[in-house]
């Protein structure tokens, strides 16, 4: 079973004003203390989990901006792991970063830590879509990021992008696609802006200070955004993933395709498989409330919960329903020791019969409408 190896990083300069992720702003951040915190959760994980040998096949630091942490702390977290676990030889090890603080000398400092691996949360290469996205940095940060990395060693290079932001058109779309590919990234994430009801962008809409674009334009704006990276050479392999041959997300794909994962440091959530399904915990939200438990060598976690043979051979199948290759559904029910019950078949044929999926033999996959509407499918199916 492939594993990977999640690590949160809550500590942001400021916050964005669509973000919902359990992100924390503090005068100074408290890089060595979180380095411990993050040091002694996988001690306890390894003892709570027994995963002592355990070969980990990917490492993603998200955030939270995880490329304010000082790289020597970094480095830190990545030396336990090796020491408790077994990193594998050709792990991809991931880092998140501002394109505004992609400072030379710091990104050769964390290629020098083990990443070899980096995301920047560009969102915009234009300056209109970061001005509307609240975003602090500047188009030019977000081209010149892709290059910087490269210089410093980090071959493998992504970029974010939100669409659908206040104000933009499909001409807009296409501009952005150009420039993004123009910047030569190995892999592209491409998010439809999503508001959570408490975020401060959600209360301005609602308020009428700021409008969104229609959902038809906002198809349209995908579309657009779709055809200039395809036109590109980036091939669409996942919902909001697009990947020249070779560089598709490894450690993104685990979440995918049933993949064990740790959750480390404060929100952090992991998934490990069971005898009769699998566990899936969340560490506790709160950064102070974090530090205070994995600082004592205690269990961080807020949540736990166990899954059933048949909800893990649900999830399975609607999350292998994002990707463009599909799922086969023989190989899921034989892995997670279920049979289909007569509902999921009958939930099947119904989506199949919408046109949001296609069945050939055992394996299902997604139709065009079908990445369009995977709500729908992932409502039927679980």
């Amino acid at each position: 079973m492939p594993t990977g190896v999640y690590v949160h990083f809550p500590f942001c300069l400021a916050r964005c004003p669509y973000c919902d992720f359990a992100t924390a702003v503090w005068d100074e951040i408290p890089h060595g203390a979180y380095a411990r915190a993050v040091r002694s959760e996988i001690a306890w994980q390894v003892g709570a989990h027994d995963l002592e040998g355990r070969t980990i096949v990917s490492v993603y630091f998200g955030g939270g901006t995880p490329s304010l942490w000082e790289p020597r702390a970094l480095a830190s977290v990545l030396e336990t792991l090796a020491a408790r676990l077994s990193l594998a030889s050709d792990a991809e090890i991931t880092l998140e970063a501002n394109p505004g603080q992609a400072l030379e000398g710091r990104l050769a400092d964390f290629a020098a830590a083990g990443i070899n691996r980096i995301s920047f949360g560009t969102q915009s290469f234009l300056d209109a879509g970061l001005e509307a996205l609240g975003r602090w940095h500047r188009a030019a940060d977000s081209r010149r990021a892709t290059a910087l990395a490269r210089k410093a060693g980090i071959e493998n290079v992504s970029v974010d992008l939100i669409y659908a932001y206040p104000g933009q058109t499909p001409a807009a779309a296409r501009e952005e696609g150009r420039l993004a590919t123009e910047a030569s990234p190995d892999h592209v994430s491409a998010y439809c802006l999503t508001l959570e009801a408490r975020v401060p962008m959600a209360r301005e809409v609602a308020a009428g200070r700021i409008r969104l674009p229609t959902e038809e334009t906002s198809v349209a704006i995908e579309d657009a955004l779709l055809e200039v990276l395809e036109a590109a050479g980036y091939a669409r392999y996942e919902i909001s993933n697009y990947a020249r041959a070779g560089r598709r997300a490894r450690h993104n794909s685990l979440y995918w395709t049933g993949g064990e994962y740790l959750g480390l440091g404060a929100s952090a959530s992991g998934f490990l498989r069971t005898s009769d399904g699998g566990m899936r915990w969340r560490n506790h939200p709160s950064t102070e409330r974090y530090l205070a438990l994995a600082g004592r060598g205690e269990d961080p976690t807020s949540e736990r919960e166990r899954l059933s043979s048949e909800t893990l051979l649900r999830e399975r199948l609607f999350l292998g329903l994002r990707m463009l290759d599909g799922v086969d559904l023989a190989e899921v029910a034989a892995d997670t020791g279920c049979a289909p019950p007569a509902e999921l078949e009958q939930a099947l044929r119904h989506l199949e019969s919408m046109g949001l999926i296609v069945r050939r033999g055992t394996r299902l996959a997604p139709t065009a409408q079908g990445l369009r509407f995977n709500d729908e499918i992932a409502r039927r199916l679980v």
